[in-house]
């Protein structure tokens, strides 16, 4: 299953559903026999590091019912790149990840080697104003750094500020894009079925912008309905936030987040050129695509090559 909408409180609700044998509000929910079985060794399973020993392992414990087994008696939830909802019924505990991980076997050693030693009792923890104020405190100051520009604002921006590129035909159906500069942002526009769509970007710094799309380039993804057909699933406001930066006098650096959405981090590459005073654009994914063993989501896989409408 894949493009569930679930903030992490919900995400614990289901995984305390499943501690709870499958009932909630003293109504089962789910067959409790059934819960048992689902979270029960049924076969050997492989996967992580093959350098690790199998006691170290959390990808070597075992499988059932799309849930693993893991060290410490615990069963997971297993998303992709570290999105987890991981039960430790020895504890009464449940640990909630939503994260873009590069190494998911040390985001779980993280509470095997820490969390767990430091439960102590099944009784309710005392509250503790001062260590939850500081834990709010260090929250607010940790934040994703943008790139810096390693020139300053080029020529090149202030002759293609506010114009039109032609594209080439391509798969993303882009008529053509447009650039703004003006004081430290850039705004985006991109005309697809002659609508035009705007994502706004901070030079060193983060703009956040209402889309409904999830790429920089590729187009929002079509309208979908119920199993059933007797209704549209409404398409959700996704929020992106976007930086900028010149990595050289030629080239524009595009770095979008789509919070609450996608994985990691989507970066493009504006290349701009001028021969025979005609100015073009070349438009393409900073590195090869990938997503799963490399840091951030995966790259648009396409060149896009356009001209400026109005040459001069």
């Amino acid at each position: 299953m894949i493009g569930l909408r679930l903030r992490t409180e919900d995400l614990a609700k289901f995984g305390q559903l499943l501690m709870q044998n499958g009932k909630w509000n003293n109504k089962q929910l789910i067959p409790e026999t059934w819960v048992k079985e689902a979270t029960s060794f049924k076969i050997e399973s492989t996967g992580g590091s093959d350098k690790l020993p199998k006691d170290k392992n959390d990808w070597a414990q075992g499988y059932c019912y799309q849930m693993w087994r893991g060290r410490n008696n615990s069963v997971r939830l297993d998303g992709m790149a570290g999105q987890f909802v991981v039960l430790f019924p020895d504890r009464d505990a449940i640990v909630v990840f939503t994260a873009n991980a590069r190494n998911t076997q040390d985001e779980l050693n993280l509470v095997h080697d820490y969390l767990l030693p430091a439960i102590k009792s099944s009784k309710s923890i005392t509250p503790d104003p001062g260590s939850y104020n500081e834990l709010k405190k260090k929250q607010s100051t940790l934040i994703l750094k943008p790139q810096v520009s390693k020139v300053g604002e080029p020529e090149i921006a202030k002759r293609v500020s506010g114009k039109e590129f032609i594209m080439q035909e391509n798969d993303y159906q882009i008529q053509s894009v447009y650039f703004t500069f003006k004081e430290g942002e850039c705004s985006f526009a991109i005309k697809r079925n002659n609508q035009v769509s705007v994502v706004k970007a901070g030079l060193g710094s983060w703009k956040i912008t209402n889309s409904k799309a999830t790429s920089l380039l590729a187009p929002p993804r079509p309208a979908s309905k119920s199993i059933d057909a007797r209704y549209n699933v409404l398409q959700p406001v996704i929020r992106v936030g976007t930086s900028y930066s010149w990595s050289d006098p030629n080239a524009l650096e595009l770095t979008a987040r789509f919070i609450e959405e996608s994985l990691g981090t989507q970066e493009v590459v504006c290349r701009f050129s001028v021969t025979a005073g005609s100015t073009g654009v070349t438009i393409g994914p900073k590195s090869a695509p990938g997503m799963m063993g490399s840091q951030g989501r995966a790259q648009p896989a396409i060149q896009l090559r356009g001209v400026l409408a109005n040459t001069e």
